[in-house]
């Protein structure tokens, strides 16, 4: 039997148009996908990357914004109207915004250098600097 047989009508759906379905709907402000997009968008240079993340940048505005400031995740993606998780994890701050960032400045012009690091606090495993060079 094939995965896509076991699909809802919606979810095989939305897997034909976008490649992909959602098997767990909410959203805890997690990383992977704008950091895919990102390193997808450096490989091709393929704008459509760098419109995914204004797309993004947009939708966490509208929908994740907590009044009084801040930003939470949403107990439903297909469902906006369910609330938000009264949590923030700290990786929404050091990876979703870099992700965001440095796909978003590619829209200025110049040259930028990051350093990305990977470890804990205690033990800095590896650090990598990386220099984007941007064209408007």
């Amino acid at each position: 039997m094939s995965t896509l047989s076991l699909l809802s009508p919606s979810q095989s759906s939305f897997y034909v148009k976008n490649g992909f379905y959602i098997t767990s709907s909410p959203y805890v402000l997690r990383p992977e996908v704008l950091e895919s997009n990102f390193y997808a968008w450096r490989v091709t240079g393929d704008p459509k990357y760098l419109d995914r993340a204004k797309k993004a940048a947009e939708n966490f505005r509208e929908h994740l914004r907590v009044t009084g400031g801040g930003y939470a995740g949403l107990w439903d993606v297909d469902d906006v109207k369910r609330g938000q998780i009264d949590d923030t994890e700290s990786f929404w701050y050091a990876e979703v915004l870099k992700y965001l960032y440095v796909s978003l400045c590619s829209l200025l012009d110049g040259e930028m250098r990051f350093f990305f690091l990977k470890g804990t606090s205690r033990s800095m495993t590896r650090q990598r600097l990386v220099s984007i060079n941007v064209r408007a």
